[in-house]
């Protein structure tokens, strides 16, 4: 008996972006048309009813034609951003900006950051706040970013907090010729660690405040390394074996963990 022929799978089309290739040989065939099409124009004339000038029916007349060659094939990419024989810019501030934003997606996908639910938040200085009899008056004040990203954490519930920098993992013994990395770590061991108070300092502080208050994952390490630290494989990843109970996301409550101000040098 044979076997039932299984049904032919269902083809869909899928629309891809045309690659620069497509384009350029685009170039090339309009390029060869204006050895082909006839050159001419219309004269114009003004219209009340359009408000602009329209061709005039019965003028057209051949024109010189405005040949394109080998040359001005090869120069029309660069002359739609930059014309060299007007020297004026084109598109390529359009392109510049394009570039930018291509480069921001592509980082945030290589490093899976919007598929890791990763917690940003910025610091900076702040000239006013919000005083008692809900006005506002200018104080001289600077908010801490890695503070900030552990209180937005806690206050949303959040699952880790990565605080992504440029090294790829907390090291003790900085003084040392070869300083050791630490890997997964418990709060009260990063305690008495000798730390810069502009640069890792805070950033210990902030993990250490997570992780005692909710007993979640809280990681250091290298921006490139964001989803290898979800998964252990890289970073100083900082887990308390118990969380802080009853705890609420405020001020507060990185101030009043008990590890955060034993962490040489955050002041």
């Amino acid at each position: 008996m044979a076997k039932p022929t299984p049904p032919a799978p269902e083809t869909t089309f899928r629309f891809s972006f045309p690659s620069a290739y497509t384009f350029f040989a685009l170039i090339v065939i309009i390029a060869g048309l204006t050895w082909v099409i006839p050159a001419g124009q219309y004269w114009r004339v003004g219209s009340e009813a359009l408000g602009k000038d329209v061709p005039a029916a019965g003028t057209y007349a051949p024109t010189e034609a405005n040949l394109q060659g080998f040359f001005n094939v090869i120069l029309a990419p660069i002359a739609g951003f930059y014309d060299p024989g007007s020297y004026t810019a084109n598109a390529i501030d359009v392109a510049l900006f394009v570039l930018m934003n291509d480069g921001f997606i592509g980082v945030v996908t290589v490093t899976e950051a919007i598929d890791a639910c990763i917690i940003c938040a910025g610091g900076g200085s702040i000239a006013v706040i919000r005083n008692a009899s809900d006005g506002t008056e200018g104080v001289e004040a600077m908010i801490e970013k890695d503070r900030t990203s552990t209180l937005l954490a806690l206050g949303l519930g959040a699952d880790a907090l990565l605080l992504l920098t440029d090294v790829p993992a907390v090291c003790r013994d900085l003084s040392a010729p070869n300083p050791s990395a630490i890997s997964p770590t418990m709060p009260e061991k990063l305690g008495n660690l000798e730390l810069l108070p502009g640069s890792m300092g805070p950033k210990v502080a902030a993990a250490v405040a997570f992780a005692t208050t909710n007993g979640k994952l809280a990681g250091i390490g290298q921006l490139t390394d964001a989803r290898a630290i979800i998964e252990g494989r890289a970073g100083t990843r900082v887990l308390a074996e118990q969380p802080k109970a009853g705890r609420r996301a405020t001020d507060e409550t990185s101030a009043q963990q008990p590890f955060v101000s034993g962490v040489r040098g955050n002041a």
